[in-house]
């Protein structure tokens, strides 16, 4: 029969220092080291928030969109929206200036008067006529009632066309012209 007899070890004084300034030194680093686990034990979890917490901002010249999501779908959704304000500037790149000022007087007229109908001795064929018709064939103005441009005839914005006053404005008239009219 074997016996073991125990002994609880004593604790030196010199033991004790070692002990406490090994402690002393480590507890600043405790904090760094709880995080790193903490992490590496929640990555999974911790990525997909940070996944569904991403955002786009898209800056368009007088408006300002923020949209919240996916990454991958906000990239398809950036692209989308890309493409629709390079369909917009091709619409309105090459307005004439005569085109630009009737569509600034139609838009004036509508939000001064609430409306804006032809001149009672407006003339098709004329150089007027092929100007609201250039309007038109970009799908920014229409005859609010619908068939061809006659005098006296009500002229609409189109939702396009407000959409390109709203959002392009600035490409249509820079502030320095706009100023000018």
């Amino acid at each position: 029969m074997l016996i073991f007899i125990a002994e609880t070890p004593t604790i030196s004084p010199s033991t004790s220092n070692n002990t406490l300034e090994l402690i002393q030194v480590l507890t600043p680093l405790a904090w760094p080291l709880i995080f790193l686990l903490v992490f590496f034990v929640l990555k999974k979890q911790l990525t997909g928030i940070l996944e569904k917490s991403a955002s786009i901002e898209i800056k368009i010249p007088g408006s300002e969109i923020k949209l919240t999501g996916k990454p991958s779908d906000l990239r398809d959704i950036d692209k989308a929206i890309q493409s629709i304000i390079q369909e917009l500037d091709k619409n309105i790149i090459n307005l004439s200036n005569q085109e630009k000022d009737l569509l600034l007087e139609i838009n004036n007229d509508i939000n001064k008067n609430n409306k804006h109908k032809l001149c009672d001795d407006f003339q098709r064929g004329s150089n007027l006529h092929k100007t609201y018709q250039g309007l038109r064939q970009r799908h920014l103005i229409r005859p609010k009632e619908g068939g061809q441009f006659n005098s006296g005839k009500e002229i609409e914005i189109t939702d396009f066309g407000s959409a390109v006053l709203e959002l392009r404005r600035t490409v249509i008239w820079p502030e320095e012209e706009l100023q000018l009219k």
